[in-house]
């Protein structure tokens, strides 16, 4: 019986997909040595997968770029935000800034501001670039220092220390005590104290209101308060003297 092409079209979606049964894999490669027309089906069906794969592989490619394209506008957008983040910390800073600096300022009323040079003092370096000022007492026993950096390179400081011809550089059994001033309107006024004892090298530092009553409770600072307030006491007098404003 001769097979026809309505049969082998049939069968080439098995024959080409290989599962047809060995029997009719030999009749449909007969039948394609003599037949153009089954030939050319199966030419087609051979070609429909390698479609398929340029397809898939069109389809990934543009995946990917639609990725790359999302994350370079997520990198872009976050680089975008941290530089807004960096601006508004930068203006926030600087309006803060000249506010301390407005407030500081009142501390120096009335002197001259120190000629730019580098100095090191207590721990600390300033030079040129900052607000320098410095001078003593009408007796010279207490000094005043008042320091107002650049917007990012420091809080604005204000100090009084004894001056360097005091006792207590003198003898070092009497310890050196400075002063900070930490003012605020709103809030009132605190002195951070520092006592140095120059026999043993150990600094101390707390922190008292205007009536030098500590703010936080500690039994080894309220020691060290009330030890040294023969030579607190006299400092904190001359600063409020100095600075009348600072009982407002």
């Amino acid at each position: 019986m001769k097979i026809t092409c309505k049969v082998i079209e049939d069968l080439l979606p098995l024959y080409h997909d290989g599962v047809c049964s060995e029997d009719s894999r030999v009749l449909v490669e007969e039948h394609l040595k003599s037949c153009k027309k089954c030939g050319t089906i199966k030419t087609e069906l051979d070609a429909e997968p390698e479609q398929e794969i340029r397809e898939d592989v069109k389809a990934i490619r543009r995946i990917r770029k639609n990725i790359r394209k999302k994350v370079v506008c997520s990198v872009a957008l976050g680089i975008a935000l941290c530089l807004l983040l960096a601006a508004g910390w930068a203006v926030a800073s600087y309006v803060n800034w000249q506010q301390e600096r407005q407030d500081v300022l009142r501390f120096t009323e009335g002197k001259e501001e120190n000629k730019p040079f580098r100095h090191i003092w207590a721990g600390g370096i300033w030079d040129g670039r900052d607000e320098y000022f410095q001078w003593s007492d009408s007796t010279g026993t207490y000094r005043f220092k008042v320091v107002i950096p650049d917007p990012f390179r420091g809080d604005c400081e204000v100090i009084a220390t004894p001056c360097d011809d005091s006792p207590m550089h003198e003898n070092t059994m009497i310890p050196w005590v400075w002063l900070e001033v930490e003012h605020d309107r709103t809030e009132g006024t605190y002195y951070r104290i520092g006592v140095f004892k120059p026999a043993f090298g150990v600094a101390t530092e707390f922190v008292v209101d205007g009536e030098l009553r500590l703010l936080e409770e500690n039994e080894g600072h309220r020691i060290m308060l009330e030890t040294h307030m023969e030579w607190i006491e006299p400092l904190v007098k001359a600063v409020e003297a100095e600075w009348p404003f600072l009982a407002e």
